[in-house]
């Protein structure tokens, strides 16, 4: 298969319901094409400008929204990955008092 014509026609279609556990990909992408193909999927039909595969429904991943983060959620990130790229230290806590230096004196 060969991606002919306008971009804009270079469509794919991916079709599936609740009943069967197989989904149809119609494509006349050469690049959608080629990337089914490199993961292992072989075309059912293969036609001069356009393939149709089958695969198992649950190959398919149809894509989350992006979660909304706050902004002060943002910068405690931001600070965090910042004092992990310098060196990820971490706030050493007093340990006078505590049951391991009890056990060590005796």
């Amino acid at each position: 298969m060969t991606g002919r014509g306008p971009k804009h026609e270079r469509e794919t279609i991916i079709n599936f319901n609740e009943e069967s556990d197989t989904a149809s990909i119609w494509t006349a992408s050469e690049v959608v094409y080629r990337r089914l193909k490199k993961l292992g999927y072989m075309p059912a039909q293969d036609n001069e400008r356009s393939a149709v595969f089958e695969m198992p429904k649950r190959d398919i991943k149809l894509p989350r929204p992006r979660r909304l983060i706050s902004a002060a959620r943002r910068e405690k990130i931001r600070e965090s990955l910042k004092a992990w790229r310098n060196g990820g230290t971490l706030a050493v806590l007093p340990t006078s008092g505590s049951s391991l230096d009890d056990a060590k004196a005796e």
